[in-house]
């Protein structure tokens, strides 16, 4: 049976009194997931439902948990425009004794997005500093000196995702992000709110 709550969520309720919001994505059995087993639009209550035996860390817009992906450690988080999933992202927190393992795990997943995601939109690798440009086996160096990047997007129907390898302070930062397509205007127009009420 379904109901409204206060706020004008659609809600299901359940033959034992408990209930659970509904959300349009949950009818597309068949479809894709958005960002694992979460659709986009999703509330928090339904994003920790999805997600088993894990402990969460919460924050303000934010869930979080520790995992492992492709055999490397991450975070998992989910990000909340006005309480609904509209970002994912893995972070990925292992640290490498040789920089270059970065990049190496970087094509690696590069690899295995492009297997799943087909349509690439953009393939760039950004120099800010050529001191190690010519040297291959410094290129690690030169990621977590904040001298080169790489980011790579593709995206879907409904989702732009995003790879990339950044460094600052000699520390080397990968990560995978997916977002809503649907709700990247109003993440830009939240950005911009807080950009001017700085000023």
């Amino acid at each position: 049976m379904l109901g409204t709550t206060d706020d004008g969520q659609k809600v299901v309720l359940n033959p034992d009194g408990t209930w659970h919001y509904q959300h349009a994505g949950l009818a597309k059995a068949d479809s894709r997931h958005s960002f694992r087993k979460t659709f986009w639009g999703m509330h928090a209550p339904e994003v920790k439902q999805s997600e088993a035996n894990v402990e969460w860390i919460e924050g303000d817009g934010f869930l979080a948990f520790e995992s492992t992906l492709a055999g490397n450690n991450c975070l998992v988080v989910f990000v909340f425009l006005n309480d609904i999933l509209v970002r994912g992202k893995y972070v990925f927190n292992q640290d490498f004794a040789n920089a270059n393992t970065y990049l190496f795990k970087f094509d690696e997943l590069k690899a295995s997005l492009q297997k799943k995601y087909p349509l690439l939109i953009s393939d760039d690798e950004y120099w800010m500093n050529d001191l190690y440009r010519d040297d291959y086996q410094n290129w690690g160096m030169a990621v977590s000196a904040g001298h080169m990047s790489r980011f790579t997007n593709w995206a879907d129907e409904e989702t732009n995702i995003f790879l990339s390898l950044t460094g600052e302070g000699y520390q080397c930062t990968l990560s995978i992000e997916y977002s809503a397509k649907a709700h990247e205007a109003d993440e830009a127009k939240y950005k911009e709110g807080l950009l001017l009420d700085m000023l």
